[in-house]
């Protein structure tokens, strides 16, 4: 410290003098956090270790100089209160799972879906939450994040919902855990569940809330899609191409398998409908994220799928935002 300090008493450079005068009498080894008075009357937070050699009677004091240190725990405890409160007021619902997949803490809009009273301590695990127990696996995240597939999952009321999840790894106090980002998409759910034949009154609800429509016949690889699906990828109501094919194509090499593989699932009854966020090339050859969702909704009298039908949603701005709001997360724990 920048003072003069030969010929003062040691309890003279503490905030109060009696802090001082005690800690030297007690015959103190360490005292973690006190504060010195500088003769500029800074008061400065200081760690003091004491080495007593009475066979000379002499005390070495070491002092650290802890401002620095302090400072980082502030900005550290700022940065985390933002992160707290971008958690809980995030419009996306989102919770907070433990490794045996508790749910640590649930955000305002995760609260809220789920009707949990305490959302600080809900005490829930994941199993209660689930109609399938099965599709807990699903949340062991151990690298990349990614989006499942829509699971049936439970209110506090008991109310079924359809919810989509994105999972991504987290860290916080050194301790892993599981970030959820969650989507209720049961209302579209039931939108694919009510079409009927009536072709107008399906594409006309759904194309009213920015959904594209498409219907495939398996069978045939005849392909119908509605112009809310042709805007989505930058085509006009000229580009009326009826080959199921066409569109397959357009599909991003890294999401090609994984959609055909939820074809093939969903073929074989093992999952209620086709369901994912996928890549599509739009007509200037750039990709972009859209959400899919189809059901068979007519069965060969061999069992094999008669004819699909489905949307196609532009998810691509929500995802980027998702994505930005996952790194930030991440950033801050």
């Amino acid at each position: 410290f920048p003072v003069t300090i030969h010929g003062r008493r040691f309890p003279d450079f503490f905030w109060h003098y009696e802090q001082g005068q005690q800690i030297f009498e007690k015959r103190l080894k360490f005292v973690g956090l006190q504060y010195l008075v500088l003769l500029t009357e800074v008061h400065v937070p200081v760690e003091l270790n004491f080495r007593r050699i009475d066979e000379i009677g002499v005390t070495l004091v070491y002092i650290r100089d802890l401002r620095q240190q302090l400072a980082r725990d502030n900005q550290l405890r700022i940065a985390e209160r933002n992160q707290r409160l971008i958690f809980e007021n995030a419009p996306q619902p989102m919770i907070l799972l433990d490794k045996d997949f508790n749910v640590v803490i649930a955000n305002h809009a995760a609260a809220a879906l789920y009707g949990i009273a305490d959302r600080h301590n809900p005490l829930i695990n994941l199993k209660e939450i689930l109609v399938n127990p099965h599709d807990i696996e699903d949340y062991r995240v151990k690298f990349e994040p990614r989006t499942l597939a829509p699971q049936w999952q439970l209110r506090s009321d008991g109310t079924r919902i359809l919810i989509e999840a994105s999972v991504s790894p987290s860290q916080r106090n050194r301790k892993s855990f599981v970030l959820v980002f969650l989507r209720d998409i049961t209302a579209n759910e039931l939108k694919i569940a009510n079409l009927t034949r009536e072709e107008e009154r399906w594409r006309f609800a759904l194309e009213g809330h920015g959904d594209g429509v498409w219907e495939w016949f398996p069978q045939s690889g005849k392909s119908i899609v509605s112009e809310r699906f042709l805007e989505i990828l930058g085509f006009g109501p000229e580009n009326t191409f009826s080959g199921f094919d066409y569109w397959d194509a357009r599909l991003h090499p890294d999401d090609y398998l994984r959609l055909h593989r939820g074809i093939i699932e969903h073929f074989l009854a093992e999952t209620p409908m086709l369901a994912g966020e996928y890549r599509m090339m739009t007509i200037d050859g750039q990709y972009r994220w859209v959400s899919i969702r189809a059901r068979t909704i007519e069965i060969e009298p061999n069992g094999s799928a008669k004819r699909m039908i489905g949307t196609v949603r532009d998810v691509h701005d929500h995802r980027l935002r998702e994505q930005r709001e996952r790194l930030q997360q991440e950033q801050l724990m």
